[in-house]
């Protein structure tokens, strides 16, 4: 008698069949994806956030997020801004290059740099308490320079902090991994290394209800906006956002959101920032939305002004021929602008006569 023979006298011994034994196993199992089956009167708690951009939500708790770009983008810039942020005393009060991230509860804020020199390090660290108004860093948090260290010790480094502060200390509020290619042995073109990576960050991020937040570089290739590799298309599928550094013409850079599971973050919205070497660090300057509101705002106030030149005040009908004449548009198009005009406070209408005039922006 073989073993699979053995193995059916023994459970039609025991009163079991094959098929009973099977749909033990099965039911075992549902039993624990009962949990995680969706229950419309048991809706998730909503998890707030740990870092915005603009006001806008980029990362929760147990969530990943990723920012990409090109050599020269001040990834790293980004990374102290933030620091920078959760330290200072009143962050409506600083330059945090469009971040807010606090950290009220004094829970472990962790950088790892694995590619930057001690002294770049040091001097970014620097930058971090100058941008915060701080003479020394928190004791929560803890920065540490792992450049030339093995992936699976700056793995480890991370996994052992992140679990001594989550048993033994406040909580883990945010990891900020500069870069998240240093974690990898084979480099991010690795598709199986890569995806394991991306798990075992997701499941640290879930485990300590953190949140972690890296920078990877693009393929180096002209206007790319793909990060490096397998890794960078596995981060940008699982990432709760995906930020880009965009450099411009005028050498400012914007960060804004190519991928979010919430509202975006266009890039005419996104957070732009310059050197400044007077203050010696990045500042904030006016992004494409506020560049592009300023200038329309000046355009539309003379637009009225020249179309009032010669009068205080003229008919519907008039402006009308007047602003068609001066934009070189159709009548429809005209009486829109002035619709739109009159909202916007550009014109208003005077109750006596029903003529239109300037309005108070126009001052």
């Amino acid at each position: 008698m073989n073993a699979a023979e053995l193995t059916l006298e023994a459970l039609a011994a025991t009163g079991e069949t094959a098929e009973s034994k099977r749909l033990q196993e099965i039911e075992s199992r549902l039993e624990l994806l009962k949990e995680k089956r969706f229950d419309p009167n048991k809706p998730p708690k909503p998890k707030p956030a740990i870092l915005t951009l603009n006001g806008h939500k980029v990362l929760t708790e147990g969530n990943i997020c990723g920012e990409g770009g090109q050599a020269g983008t001040a990834k790293s810039h980004q990374l102290a801004a933030i620091m920078a942020c959760t330290m200072a005393e009143d962050p409506s009060k600083g330059d945090f290059l469009g971040w807010h991230c606090r950290n009220p509860e004094g829970k472990l804020v962790l950088y790892i740099d694995a590619e930057q020199s001690e002294e770049d390090f040091h001097s970014l660290l620097d930058n971090a308490m100058r941008r915060a108004g701080a003479r020394k860093l928190p004791e929560w948090l803890h920065a540490y320079n792992m450049t030339g260290e093995e992936p699976e010790a700056i793995k480890a480094a991370i996994q052992d902090l992140t679990d001594f502060y989550g048993m033994k200390g406040a909580g883990v509020q945010l990891a900020l991994l500069d870069g998240y290619a240093d974690l990898l042995r084979n480099g991010p073109n690795d598709e199986t290394e890569s995806k394991e990576t991306v798990r075992w960050l997701m499941a640290l991020a879930r485990k300590h209800a953190t949140g972690i937040f890296g920078v990877q570089h693009y393929n180096a290739q002209a206007d790319g906006i793909k990060m490096r590799g397998h890794f960078g298309s596995e981060l940008e599928r699982k990432a709760q956002t995906v930020l880009a550094l965009k450099r411009d013409n005028a050498d400012a850079v914007t960060v804004y959101a190519t991928k979010t599971r919430g509202r975006p973050i266009p890039e005419r919205e996104g957070s732009r920032f310059a050197w400044d070497e007077d203050a010696k660090m990045f500042l904030s300057v006016a992004n494409k939305g506020k560049i592009q509101s300023e200038q329309k705002t000046v355009e539309r106030a003379q637009l009225v002004k020249d179309a009032l030149r010669n009068d205080c005040s003229l008919s519907h009908t008039e402006l009308t021929a007047r602003i068609a004449e001066l934009e070189h548009i159709k009548t429809d198009a005209a009486k829109k602008r002035i619709s739109t005009m009159r909202k916007e406070g550009f014109l208003q209408i005077v109750p006596a006569t029903g003529f239109y005039t300037k309005g108070g922006n126009c001052e």
